[in-house]
């Protein structure tokens, strides 16, 4: 998945040893003052200003920013049938409605797929009937048509590997991709089922890729 990748200056840590990136472009930065003007003046199409600063997520308002910082950094409501878990209860509903109980308000107009968020079939109109691969690496000349897959290319390609397990050695450059790797290859963990056949598997971005592969593209590749 990885090419020969651009120079960039090395960045510095965040706190608790994570690279401060841009989320849109996956472009390293070493101030947080940096990564803000990048936003402004690279995506202005995006327009989002409000940074988050335990972990550089950008957000087009506050509101948004808070509600980031509510379910990722300050959680209280688990949810009983997967292991995220949410800053309100109303976002656990949500959350609950979208991935548990399948409600699909939203129909492809091309074919007869279905979704439970507008974005989704948004991204799906995109990839499968426009063959758009919209996210672009910031660190080399790769892109891809999910930014799950883009995601895991810039965390296992362009950062450095400081997060190592206990107990195969393996590393990782983000902390929660560690988290992942231990609850699936060590403790065999299949949190989350696709909703089109018996498969189950221990990370959602893979349930999805299997989900867009096998049942949307019939075994073609989104990359």
């Amino acid at each position: 998945m990885c090419k020969k990748e651009r120079q960039k200056s090395s960045p510095t840590p965040m706190g608790d040893g994570e690279q401060l990136y841009c989320k849109i472009c996956m472009t390293l930065f070493s101030k947080k003052l940096d990564l803000q003007q990048h936003v402004f003046k690279e995506h202005p199409e995006i327009d989002r200003p409000y940074i988050c600063d335990k972990c550089g997520a950008a957000y087009a308002t506050n509101a948004g920013l808070r509600q980031h910082r509510s379910n990722t950094h300050e959680p209280k409501f688990a949810c009983d049938e997967c292991p995220q878990k949410f800053g309100k209860g109303a976002y656990l509903r949500q959350h609950k409605d979208r991935e548990h109980r399948r409600i699909k308000p939203f129909n492809c107009h091309e074919c007869t797929k279905a979704f439970t968020r507008k974005d989704n079939l948004r991204q799906h109109v995109n990839l499968v009937h426009l063959g758009e691969k919209k996210y672009q690496c910031g660190q080399c000349p790769m892109s891809f048509g999910w930014r799950s897959t883009l995601n895991f290319h810039f965390a296992s390609c362009h950062l450095p590997p400081k997060f190592g397990c206990d107990e195969c050695g393996k590393k990782f450059g983000l902390r929660n991709h560690l988290k992942r790797h231990v609850e699936s290859v060590h403790l065999g963990m299949r949190y989350y089922k696709c909703p089109e056949c018996p498969r189950q598997f221990s990370r959602k971005d893979n349930m999805e890729a299997h989900r867009v592969s096998i049942h949307v593209l019939g075994g073609r590749s989104t990359r």
